[in-house]
């Protein structure tokens, strides 16, 4: 640009009126050119994003559509189900009543209202488990909720039952995002014909399944403790380990004061004195880190130690049955097959998984890991399945019939996998110092879900599961409720200080 001006200030002398104007037309004329070629662009640039968010709308609009199509369908079958039940109320055919001709000839003379009473009764009855029904209060029994004093739902009176439903109302706006993602999440696993959400008809059960995960979810309000129990004097002997025995009713307790404590859940629940005693209490050589009851013998309870024990009891009366002394280091989880109730896992700080026949004295099968093991856990419905957890980040699912490699690997965690836990026979759960819990499925490598609220950086907090529901501790001194199908926690309780028993 600078050459074309000096050399046009250099030969301007000798430029005439012509030639001048035959320049500025020639400079018109390209100015002119860039000037369009510049609109141009512009304008291109313009189509593209105009063509791309029209592009994009269509897509959404696609979607939309496509999702509209489902809600109508859904909510025309759960119209046709309304209807169903509130013709099966009102068409319910009454108890056929035998009468002996003699009571009939007494029953003329004084009119009785039994025949009325057992059809309000009928009528009351179906309407009570409609109600529920639709609430999802028949997910589970009331027979546990009354012994323990509280109201089952049948017992409420109608203002209960509105004031108990607009709660629920309430927890689900509250949520609506999370149930929505989940919502469409299924409908797109039900496209691809997922297993999983099939019925026992081995027809799509998406619709009753997300029924079901939306009633059971806004069923429950509250935490809270039935009882404490005080474990050893000093409150620095923190508590290893609490399991339930095969029927729910026994319970032990286990942890550093090297003791296990077995009690009676009902009679601590309904003790009204807090005064309950355990059943049996055990003396132990060691520091206990984690128990688990047989799931056939009632009296069998399988512990591991800090010494690297795994010990077989019989609770109840406190005898050691057999002693397994093969681990180096410590060892941090135990647990007993489902189905082959003679067989133990266990896991050490010496990378090492042994299984154990009680028949047996050495070990029957020894998995070598790269890391610290954690947690063990057989699958309940799959006697050669199992699943370990180790500080290498890593969940291991091992089909023990080939125990050369595993048969599959998860790795999404960025810290140490502390516990792992079966859901079912598909789906397990695991929680790591990463404050993370992942649902997995057997059949996959990748997480289905992962769950955030509680804090876990350091410690051993906890972890259990009971159907579709998941409990852990946190670092804040609280307990998480979650949810499977939804990734936020579902009720907290925050510990204060209360008196132990």
């Amino acid at each position: 640009m600078k050459n074309i001006q000096e050399m046009i200030l250099s030969e301007c002398d000798d430029f005439d009126l012509k030639e001048i104007d035959l320049m500025m037309k020639l400079l018109q004329k390209k100015k002119h050119q860039l000037e369009k070629e510049l609109c141009l662009r512009r304008n291109q640039l313009m189509q593209d994003f105009l063509t791309n968010a029209k592009s994009k709308i269509h897509r959404e609009q696609k979607l939309l559509a496509e999702r509209l199509e489902i809600i109508e369908k859904d909510l025309n079958d759960l119209h046709e189900q309304m209807r169903a039940e509130k013709n099966r109320i009102i068409y319910e055919p009454m108890q056929k009543i035998e009468i002996e001709p003699e009571k009939f000839e007494k029953n003329t003379k004084k009119p009785d209202s039994s025949l009325s009473s057992l059809f309000n009764h009928n009528l009351t009855k179906s309407k009570t488990d409609l109600t529920k029904n639709l609430l999802g209060f028949d997910t589970f029994g009331t027979e546990r909720q009354q012994q323990q004093g509280g109201k089952s739902y049948a017992q409420h009176n109608p203002f209960e039952l509105n004031e108990l439903f607009e709660m629920q109302r309430k927890k689900l706006n509250l949520y609506y995002d999370c149930f929505e993602k989940h919502y469409f999440d299924q409908c797109k696993r039900e496209q691809f014909n997922d297993e999983s959400l099939k019925n026992v008809h081995g027809k799509s059960g998406r619709f009753d399944r997300f029924k079901k995960d939306l009633n059971q979810f806004v069923l429950y309000s509250q935490l809270r403790p039935l009882a404490s129990l005080n474990y050893a004097k000093d409150s620095s002997n923190i508590v290893s380990s609490i399991e339930f025995d095969k029927d729910m009713e026994f319970f032990a307790i286990a942890g550093v004061a090297k003791k296990i404590k077995i009690f009676d859940y009902a009679g601590v629940v309904k003790d009204s004195l807090g005064l309950s005693y355990p059943i049996n209490d055990i003396d132990c050589s060691s520091k206990i880190s984690c128990l688990c009851w047989n799931s056939y013998y009632k009296a069998m309870l399988a512990t591991s130690d800090y010494e690297g024990n795994v010990i077989i009891w019989d609770a109840f009366i406190g005898q050691k049955l057999n002693v397994f002394q093969e681990h180096q280091k410590r060892c941090w989880s135990v647990d007993f097959n489902k189905i082959d109730i003679n067989l133990v896992a266990s896991g050490s700080d010496d990378t090492t998984v042994k299984l154990w026949s009680t028949n047996m004295n050495m070990s029957v099968i020894t998995l070598n890991s790269s890391a610290n093991i954690c947690s063990v856990k057989f699958n309940p419905k799959q006697m050669h399945s199992l699943a370990f957890a180790s500080a290498d980040h890593c969940v291991y699912y091992y089909d023990l019939r080939n125990t050369k490699k595993p048969l599959i690997l998860f790795n999404e965690h960025r810290k140490a996998v502390s516990y792992v836990e079966f859901l079912n026979e598909n789906e397990l759960v695991s929680a790591s110092t990463d404050s993370q819990i992942k649902l997995w499925n057997t059949n996959q490598s990748t997480s289905i879900l992962t769950y955030r609220g509680h804090v876990n950086e350091k410690n051993f907090v906890g972890l259990t599961s009971n159907n579709d529901f998941i409990a852990c501790g946190s670092e804040n001194n609280s307990l998480y409720i979650y949810y499977k199908s939804i990734d936020k926690q579902m009720l907290t309780y925050s510990f204060d200080k209360w008196v132990c028993i």
